[in-house]
């Protein structure tokens, strides 16, 4: 059978899930059917563009709100999201694939 491509956010995805999950790169690769060069190919690129990464100022911004559910605002220049709380880590993780595609394609 061929490989499964995956896109950058799966990618992303999957070296999240990788880095909580304490096992090996081949345990992993084994438990989630995942092809281990794929895996350090992508590791390696992750740490290739960290490494020249650009970073941002991060502001803390006033508490929200507290009505039903708590919320968590995100704000960048004039731009502003505002998302449940136990929806951030897959915006994060989402946002980093998105930002990740953008970089690639420069």
């Amino acid at each position: 059978m061929p490989a499964k491509r995956r896109s950058a956010a799966e990618w992303t995805r999957i070296i999240a899930r990788f880095r909580r999950s304490g096992l090996t790169q081949r345990q992993f690769c084994e438990r989630e059917d995942v092809s281990l060069s794929a895996l350090q190919n992508w590791l390696y690129r992750r740490s290739k563009n960290t490494a020249a990464a650009n970073f941002v100022e991060v502001v803390q911004l006033e508490r929200a709100e507290v009505v039903q559910n708590l919320t968590a605002t995100i704000r960048v220049a004039e731009v502003e999201v505002v998302i449940g709380v136990e929806d951030v880590a897959g915006v994060v993780v989402d946002l980093v694939a998105a930002l990740d595609e953008r970089g690639a394609s420069k």
